[in-house]
């Protein structure tokens, strides 16, 4: 059991109500999700929450397999099943191969036959790694994705890690149908 419960959706305040309209207002959404369910309990917290989605999800200059592979390794360094079962299946569908994204799921490296996912995945580790990226892999980001797309690239992560932390620290529970699929990574020396 989270330790503080999702907010009931029948029983809102109007802050919260005014949110959950702009959420399900959302074309590409149709309900509310789990995490803006426990944001609500702060509704502008919530909205911020669902306006940096919209921007990070649907409205970067970032092809969507590097959008997702942003997505799915920051899942996979916070071990956050929740973003996992939702955007595993999406990068395959946007196009990073079904080998690299089990390679991510087992905290492997990946072998990647596109140099910008290389890149993005490079970028993308280093960043949460070494809380830092070398001067080489920026340059390289650079090169693919330009300066907006770079910032972007953090952006994305960035958003994730708030969603990953607000799932984890509430303990979210994934609903009994939706299997794990990420053991704990080990601790770096």
């Amino acid at each position: 059991m989270a330790r503080i419960p999702l907010v009931d959706l029948k029983s809102l305040t109007p802050e919260q109500q005014a949110v959950c309209d702009a959420i399900m207002s959302d074309p590409n959404r149709g309900h509310v999700p789990a995490p803006y369910r426990l944001a609500l309990h702060c509704p502008e917290f919530a909205g911020i929450l669902q306006q940096m989605a919209g921007l990070m999800r649907f409205r970067t200059s970032l092809p969507r397999d590097i959008s997702q592979m942003a997505i799915i390794i920051t899942a996979r360094y916070w071990t956050c099943e929740m973003e996992w079962a939702g955007h595993a299946p999406r990068a395959v569908k946007a196009g990073v191969p079904q080998a690299a994204v089990d390679a991510i799921r087992l905290g492997q490296r990946p072998v990647f036959e596109q140099s910008a996912q290389e890149a993005a995945y490079l970028y993308c580790t280093e960043l949460h790694e070494n809380k830092t990226v070398s001067d080489a892999t920026h340059q390289r980001a650079l090169e693919c994705f330009g300066v907006q797309g770079v910032i972007e690239l953090g952006g994305i992560m960035g958003y994730y890690t708030t969603v990953a932390m607000l799932v984890k620290s509430q303990d979210y529970v994934l609903h009994p149908e939706v299997t794990p699929q990420l053991a704990p990574l080990h601790a770096k020396p």
